[in-house]
């Protein structure tokens, strides 16, 4: 039985309270480390009646595929966003490393609960959170000690802000469904339809893709989304409460709508279709870094990260943001680039005021704004920003987020609007790239769509906070790609630099400015204050320098 409906689950796209549960994030660099922490938090029972510093229960410690490194805190609660190493001209000697004092690898990390789930702390006589990271941090062998944070699900039902959108009722819906529906994002704004089956420009990839959704899990079953005979798999963090739900049933419904628009089953004369109509050419792995309730820690998303890579992601889809930073979450997103796997996040719901959620926010990450249809094509508003899309110098690209028609449990559909809708369309064509274009890696395939974004309806051309570079456009990146190729369209690689890919990273107005090969790649846009840009000798970014005028001499005086 079809199932419909438009206004699913909560609204999850602006971030009010913490966590009830407050925890501790503490990085170690060897098994002495691990004990010091393990016995601090942890006293013997003769000693908790007397307490002298632990803090509580903590869950199995996490080690890291390899070693990561990640810069200690002196103090942990603070949160801040790595700006990339160029400055409001573009202008900058090179990137910045930390100092080798300040890299010490970590080899895993532990989550120690401080507050139990109703915020109470777990010993009357150690309420100070901040003093307690402090400690942790002088420990010998923790490399940092940080709060865990809180994630969510980026979006909320349709018609809360935007007012009704054509095809946003149930009625149409119920029309719409019985043959299989063309939903707009992918029929009328992402130009990609005319390369599948049957297409007028039908194209074979030349290698399987994996694409990992950390999100609310995945409606295992459901009559229009590839199943476990399709390859699917996917991943639970240990340690979770019985509420938080498992990977392949989808309590929220978020996950499965995000999973609809990257691969819903295409020429089955059912529901919707996705960037991804073929369930043959990708594999699904789902990571439930959200519980059913929508939310999720900083925890539970890196130990997602760590899953996807393991599992041989190429692309990792994360329609989820919190509004603090985390060392330990931008370090696994880090080596997931640098292991070549394009991270991708939505850039939140926040909008119009200007403001950071992670990890989208981080440079290795592809911030992902939302636009809307408007009147339609060929008017002056298709592809103008949703209302609620959040602006940010980290946003890099936008796709369509505003009253998304896609899958939902209990085989049905419905319609959600987001930048959480947004980052599965711009996520599905990086996947589809990666199949065609094998040898590019993940910064190329990066820079080669927001080389070929589309202009969206702006005063001024090239790049701003709120649509990043432009908006996706497949077609337009697969031409650039097969005429260009890797370096051409999108910059030089890691190892062409002698960097990696984390080094490399800018995001934002920034992205491309390190491994560039023509002018062309450092190109921001007419906006006076980005000055005219160019691409060195030494295939950096920088912005050309007006020649002075002669002095004046004889009769010129």
């Amino acid at each position: 039985m079809v199932r419909h409906t438009s206004l699913v689950l909560l609204g999850l796209g602006t971030f009010g309270s913490a966590l009830a549960q407050q925890s501790i994030l503490v990085g170690f660099s060897d098994e002495a480390g691990l004990e010091a922490v393990l016995e601090r938090v942890n006293p013997p029972p003769d000693e908790v009646g007397a307490f002298s510093g632990g803090v509580g229960a903590t869950k199995e410690p996490t080690m890291f595929r390899r070693p990561l490194k990640v810069a200690r805190k002196a103090t942990g609660s603070g949160s801040g966003r790595k700006l990339g190493i160029f400055d409001g001209t573009g202008n900058s000697p090179g990137p910045t490393e930390p100092a080798e004092s300040e890299t010490e690898l970590t080899i895993g990390f532990l989550r120690v609960d401080f507050t139990d789930e109703d915020g109470l702390p777990i010993y009357s006589n150690n309420t100070d959170i901040d003093k307690e990271i402090d400690a942790l941090n002088l420990l010998p062998g923790v490399t940092i000690a940080e709060l865990n944070g809180e994630v969510k699900a980026l979006d909320f039902p349709t018609n809360v802000k935007e007012g009704n959108v054509r095809g946003s009722s149930l009625q149409g819906q119920i029309e719409r469904v019985l043959a299989e529906a063309e939903t707009w994002g992918i029929f009328e704004m992402i130009n990609i339809t005319q390369f599948w089956a049957g297409g007028s420009q039908e194209v074979t990839p030349q290698s399987d893709v994996t694409i990992c959704v950390i999100d609310t899990g995945y409606d295992r079953g459901h009559d229009d989304l590839p199943d476990t005979s399709d390859g699917l798999t996917g991943f639970t963090p240990p340690g979770q409460g019985g509420s938080f739900g498992v990977w392949d049933d989808d309590g929220s419904s978020h996950g499965t709508h995000v999973a609809g628009t990257i691969g819903a089953i295409g020429s089955n004369n059912i529901g919707v279709v996705g960037v991804n109509p073929d369930p043959s050419k990708f594999n699904f792995h789902i990571g439930k870094g959200l519980g059913d309730n929508g939310s999720g820690s900083y925890s539970g998303i890196i130990d997602c990260i760590e899953d996807c890579v393991a599992n041989g992601a190429d692309v990792i889809s994360m329609s989820l943001g919190g509004s603090g930073s985390t060392n330990l979450m931008e370090s696994a997103c880090e080596a997931a680039y640098d292991d070549g796997v394009l991270v991708i996040a939505a850039a939140g719901n926040d909008g119009p005021s200007e403001s950071y959620l992670y990890p989208a926010s981080y440079p290795v990450v592809m911030s992902v704004a939302s636009v809307q249809r408007g009147s339609g094509p060929d008017t002056n508003s298709f592809g103008r920003a949703s209302s609620f899309t959040q602006p940010n110098d980290q946003v890099e690209i936008a796709g369509p987020g505003s009253s998304v028609y896609s899958t939902v449990p209990n085989d049905g559909y419905g319609t959600k609007s987001g930048t959480s809708m947004a980052t599965p369309h711009v996520s599905g064509i990086a996947a589809w790239l990666i199949s065609l274009f094998p040898k590019c890696k993940a910064n190329q395939i990066r820079n080669a769509m927001i080389n070929s974004s589309q202009e969206p309806p702006r005063a001024i051309d090239g790049y701003d906070n709120l649509y990043g570079h432009g908006i996706v456009d497949a077609g337009a990146a697969y031409s650039l790609l097969s005429s260009a190729n890797c370096v051409g369209a999108g910059g030089l690689s890691s190892s062409e630099v002698g960097k990696t890919q984390s080094q490399m990273a800018q995001g934002g107005a920034y992205q491309r400015d390190i491994g560039c090969t023509v002018d062309a790649h450092c190109y921001i846009g007419s906006d006076p204050n980005f000055g005219t840009r160019y691409c060195t000798d030494t295939k950096i970014c920088a912005v050309k320098v007006p020649s002075p005028s002669p002095p004046c001499v004889g009769t010129d005086v």
